[in-house]
């Protein structure tokens, strides 16, 4: 969206781009605005609501008749997280405004939230029509992804201005790095721009992914370098235990996917170890999301099965990594104007009564577990308790997939386990197991 639509927009629309926040949308959407309309020397009153704004803009009284404003709001699903009920809340009013013509709105939201952007769309009175105002965005093919790798190259430097400017051995990194990102012929567009992140401070000849080990390698060495290393961030390296504490409480058995491996922020916050420095816990909470994207807010609608079967028949292919567009552009005839009395939650409004729901999180995709499990093991196996701590993993899990005595620990194992890892930090599954273990060494346990 950044790089391919908004710079091949006309000089008459005027866009306004923005990543969603849980609680601050719709104060950063305003300033954001304000500051667009400041350059374009639009005529408007400061004080006025963000609701009240577009609706100043929609009736032609802020921009000339020759130009519109378009809003891009990403993460879409950041907002949707904490408002399940749309209804009353100032961004669903401000957004019934968009007209299609001065004011028009594209909200990008992750496929496994989309139960929740359709009850937003329902509330908001537009039909969601496949080609017509939603797309879903499918997974690049190689050549495409070899372009995009080259924009993000030349932008961090690393490549020259023009394909002629590139030595061989620079092509060659390019040629190297896609095709090991890809899967099946596809390449994740999030993967792609997470790996240009992680090699700019490298130069991009095919030495570089030799050094980091190959594309498979780059996370672990990303994350030991940014969290790690003598010269990473000193709030990061400050925070390093409780985000490995995290991270490994967020990782599935093996063989398992990520979506619906969830944590509440309850268990993260014990498993952080910050239960008495709730400060610091969201100072962490912000490194892993907001800052590194290795973590996300879980939609807790169970609508992630759903989703997958819209998407596939739209997008016929690899499933993937999809990300839903959806684009906002209400037909003029309909009425535009906000409720009168617009309902405050928890005030009358629907949501009156009702709990916040408890904030969950999962890894952010798939692709992260490789190189979490090698980044958080490389630690481990330098101690006597990680070892330990490695082997507890190994045995429940092998153990839930197929519960045979044969997959329980060895007494030797046990005893290390038992001695060396803490028991009020062991999962259920876990307890489950060192129990059952337990009970075929009765000479211990009695």
């Amino acid at each position: 969206m950044k790089a391919g639509l908004l710079p091949r927009l006309s000089p008459e629309i005027l866009s306004v781009y923005l990543e969603a926040t849980p609680d601050d949308t719709e104060k950063v959407l305003l300033g954001l605005i304000h500051k667009r309309l400041d350059v374009a020397g639009g005529r408007y009153d400061q004080s006025e609501s963000l609701v009240a704004l577009l609706g100043s803009i929609r009736r032609g009284r802020v921009l000339p008749a020759n130009k519109k404003l378009l809003l891009v709001i990403d993460q879409f699903e950041q907002w949707l997280y904490v408002h399940p009920k749309a209804a009353g809340q100032p961004l669903l009013d401000a957004l019934l405004q968009c007209d299609g013509s001065r004011l028009q709105a594209i909200v990008m939201v992750r496929d496994d939230f989309w139960m929740a952007a359709t009850r937003f769309f329902r509330d908001l009175d537009v039909r969601l029509v496949d080609g017509q105002n939603s797309a879903a965005v499918d997974l690049f093919d190689l050549d495409h992804a070899e372009r995009v790798l080259k924009a993000f190259g030349r932008a961090f430097g690393k490549l020259g201005a023009s394909e002629t400017d590139d030595r061989g051995d620079r092509k060659q990194f390019i040629t190297q790095a896609v095709r090991g990102l890809a899967e099946h012929e596809k390449v994740i567009s999030v993967r792609l721009s997470l790996f240009a992140e992680m090699m700019k401070s490298r130069a991009w000849i095919p030495q570089s992914l030799t050094d980091v080990g190959g594309t498979a390698c780059v996370g672990a060495t990303f994350l030991d370098e940014t969290f790690s290393a003598s010269g990473a961030p000193p709030e990061h390296r400050y925070h390093q235990t409780a985000a490995r504490a995290v991270l490994r409480s967020l990782l599935p058995d093996a063989g398992t996917d990520i979506k619906g491996h969830q944590r509440s922020q309850a268990e993260l916050l014990a498993a952080s170890g910050y239960e008495s420095r709730p400060r610091d816990f969201t100072d962490l909470m912000r490194i892993l999301d907001s800052e590194l994207r290795l973590i996300t807010p879980v939609d807790q609608s169970g609508a992630g099965d759903a989703l997958n079967t819209s998407l596939d028949s739209l997008a016929p292919g690899n499933p993937g990594e999809r990300v839903g567009v959806r684009g906002l552009n209400r037909q003029a005839t309909q009425p535009l104007t906000p409720d009168p009395s617009p309902r405050v939650r928890g005030e009358g409004s629907e949501n009156s009564g009702r709990e916040s729901p408890v904030p969950h999180y999962q890894l952010t995709h798939d692709y992260l577990v490789p190189s979490l499990r090698d980044w958080l093991t490389r630690k481990q196996r330098e101690t006597r308790r990680g070892r330990a701590e490695l082997k507890l993993e190994e045995r429940t899990s092998t153990w839930n997939a197929k519960r045979e005595n044969k997959q329980l620990p060895t007494i030797t194992e046990w005893l290390r386990i038992r001695l060396l890892t803490n028991s009020e930090r062991w999962t259920d599954p876990q307890t489950a197991m060192m129990r059952s273990a337990g009970k075929l060494v009765p000479w211990i346990c009695g």
